[in-house]
């Protein structure tokens, strides 16, 4: 059986040495599981579920998510490329092209990872330029008028210089639905993406890698208003039910779109000494974001929202490691962040601003929300593994994270009635909270062969508190409070093990977490608030079981149990619908309190069979490939009046390889032509929406070229 080697402790191991409850995905599985995208492991990736706002991609792992949007909120679940931390919740959509391998560890991640990763890591590794010119191209083409291409080169530039570049572009053209209201197209996207990577061998001891990229993604997912499975939408306007009769259609007037459009340029420096090895990774991000939702869904014009934002990030991590094979193996780094943006503006057109905006606002006019944010972190940490006894190991790690956050604006009242720019005072204000926290990290483990593993750990994790970039109250303190940190306690019980010859590998944990302070985001007139939550407790069961019989065959299923739960949640926002469930209007109704409600995006039962045969022939090799993946259904409100149902999504695909160079694959995904929503919201009374259907079935074919 294939040895998977990860970071899941910022040093390269066997994931079945390391005591933590690991994902890994290499470059090649990425494609025969017909994966594209980071929205696309939800179908790999048993607990990881997507919730997209707009533009915003958020994750949630094991229950654990945030829902903060705007500038200066941070995912829960943070993503690093080649150890770079990525902190923007609009550029967490990353397409696959020079992907070597893709790595999600479960659970806090706070003392190697730091700030706001209370529900996991996703970590993406991209292939290391060589000195030897070669590359590959790929083209493709299906089901709704979509092209994809990419290329990968790379080869010598100088002597111990090695450059690498990869481009792709992901366009489906033609949407999965229609608006009835206008006719176009509804739900599609398209990714554009540049990479380079620059490797510097200085010495025998010493690297430096160089790398920058930019990223385009447009599209409508996420904005585009359409009922959730098994429910209606409402019309504001005519205070009637509207009939949308296809699944992946809207009503909407005006087109929802989003652009985002982000670059990243880092340098990563290592060296190695007899003792150490140093490590330094400086990096500086940025991303603009352009946003059009037609919040109220219909073919009238009553809740237009255009948003304009950008930020930029500068990033520094120094790292120091001893080698895997001390006597006692530490590592020891800080960590600083500088993370600015601007909103200008978040804005509610007419006649919204009007009806339900206590302002005074004209008909006609918009009201505008303008904000600057400001983030700045610091944080030191420590780990190290300690053998104790024969074959048991004992692991303690400690980080302590300042975050100092500011957020200045103010609301104003722009249009044809209103002479000018007009600015709310009670709308204006400024402030600055800062948040410290120390996390730690404390597991035991003993080997009781070289490949069985028994482990337990104890992790605590923390999410900084902050302020709503977009709130229409303003941001004064009285309308603004800050957010108080998340925080989580996880217990960790597990197994790692490869059996009879490394032909069958079983890996179990069970956790528990305790979960308080929780940051929700709920509507509140017309626009999203993130509120504190109370508290919860989450337990529950991760496998994977993988059996390879032989070197042509490999046979897997990983899953998980989860049980997520709120163990207190006053007030808690909740919704009724008055003329029976999914019609008429969403009405919202306060619950007194949510206790033993689930949690959003937490669904009991995920998994992932998977199986992988190669055939050997006089004419080539032929690779079929088949993934199931169930999802048994999650809830979309703290108050549980809707859940999405259950459903199976099954891709297969069929390669054939002549030679070592050229190879075609047919493939479908989703081939029963499963209706399900990835993402749902409770927008107002409009009602539940689904705002990122799945993808309906997709039949096409992608050839490659190695040279």
């Amino acid at each position: 059986m294939t040895e998977i080697i990860v970071t899941a402790q910022k040093r390269e191991e066997s994931a079945q040495r390391v005591p933590i409850t690991i994902q890994a995905l290499s470059g090649n599985q990425l494609k025969q599981m017909g994966l594209n995208n980071t929205n696309d492991l939800t179908l790999a990736v048993p607990g990881f579920q997507v919730s997209s706002s707009a533009s915003n991609q958020l994750y949630y792992l094991r229950g654990v998510g945030s829902q903060q949007v705007g500038t200066g909120a941070s995912p829960a679940v943070a993503t690093f490329v080649d150890g770079v931390y990525m902190p923007f919740a609009t550029a967490a959509l990353q397409g696959f092209n020079n992907v070597a391998s893709i790595e999600v560890d479960k659970g806090p991640q706070g003392t190697l990872f730091g700030r706001n990763s209370t529900g996991g890591v996703v970590q993406i590794n991209t292939k290391d330029p060589e000195q030897e010119f070669g590359g590959d191209i790929s083209v493709g083409y299906g089901s709704y008028n979509h092209p994809v291409g990419s290329v990968y080169l790379n080869g010598g530039i100088a002597d111990g210089v090695a450059a690498s570049i990869a481009l792709l572009a992901d366009d489906q053209m033609d949407g999965f639905g229609k608006s009835q209201a206008t006719g176009r197209d509804a739900f599609k996207r398209s990714i554009y993406s540049i990479r380079t990577k620059w490797l510097f061998n200085l010495s025998d001891t010493t690297q430096f890698r160089f790398g920058a990229n930019y990223d385009r993604v447009k599209g409508d997912a996420g904005g585009a208003i359409r009922p959730a499975k098994g429910v209606g939408l409402w019309n504001q306007v005519t205070n009637t039910q509207q009939v949308i009769p296809g699944f992946y259609d809207t009503n909407q007037n005006t087109n929802a779109f989003h652009t985002n459009r982000s670059f990243t340029v880092s340098g990563k420096l290592t060296s190695d000494f007899d003792w150490a090895q140093f490590m330094s990774i400086t990096a500086y991000q940025g991303y603009r974001n352009s946003t059009n939702v037609d919040f109220d869904g219909a073919p009238e014009t009553f809740l237009p929202v255009v948003v304009e934002s950008k930020e930029r990030v500068f990033t520094q991590e120094l790292q120091l490691s001893s080698p895997s094979d001390s006597a006692l193996v530490w590592t020891v780094g800080a960590f600083f962040l500088k993370q600015d943006g601007r909103t200008f503006p978040f804005q509610f057109g007419s006649p919204f601003a009007t009806v339900a905006l206590p302002f005074g606002i004209p008909l006609g006019d918009t009201y505008e929300l303008y904000s600057k944010t400001s983030t700045t972190s610091i944080a030191g940490y420590a780990q190290a593994t300690a053998t104790i006894f024969d074959d048991t190991h004992l692991t303690g790690g400690f980080r302590y994270t300042r975050d100092e956050k500011t957020i200045e604006g103010y609301g104003q009242i722009s249009g044809p009635v209103a002479p000018a720019p007009f600015i709310l005072p009670p709308t204006v204000g400024h402030q600055k909270a800062t948040f410290s926290k120390p996390t730690f990290r404390i597991a035991l483990d003993h080997d009781f062969t070289k490949h069985v593993k028994v482990y337990a750990s104890f992790n605590r994790g923390f999410q900084s508190g902050g302020f709503n970039s977009n709130n229409a109250s303003g941001y004064s303190p009285a309308a603004n409070p800050p957010l108080d940190p998340e925080n989580i306690d996880a217990y960790e019980v597990g197994l790692k093990s490869e059996l009879f010859d490394r032909r069958l590998r079983l890996n179990v944990a069970g956790f528990w977490y305790d979960y308080s302070n929780l940051q929700q985001q709920i509507y509140v007139n017309g626009t999203l608030r993130t509120l504190n939550a109370g508290a919860a407790r989450i337990k529950g069961l991760d496998f994977e079981l993988v059996y390879q019989p032989t070197s042509d065959l490999v046979i897997g299923l990983v899953g998980e149990v989860l049980d997520a739960k709120f163990t207190d949640y006053v007030n808690a926002p909740g919704y009724t619908y008055p003329q029976g469930f999914g019609v008429g209007p969403l009405v919202p109704t306060p619950v007194p309190n949510a206790k033993g409600n689930y949690l959003l995006f937490a669904p009991k039962y995920t998994g992932t069979l998977y199986a992988n045969h190669t055939l050997d022939t006089d004419i080539g090799t032929f690779t079929t490939s088949a993934n199931m993946a169930y999802n048994d259904g999650y809830y979309a409100d703290p108050g549980n009046l809707y859940k999405e149902p259950p459903f199976l999504v099954v891709n297969m695909s069929e390669e054939w390889s002549p030679d070592d160079r050229f190879s075609v694959q047919l493939w479908v995904r989703n081939l029963f032509d499963r209706k399900y929503d990835q993402s749902v919201a409770a927008v107002g009374t409009v009602g539940f929406v689904g705002n990122t259907p799945g993808a309906p079935r997709e039949i096409g074919f992608t050839a490659r070229y190695k040279f």
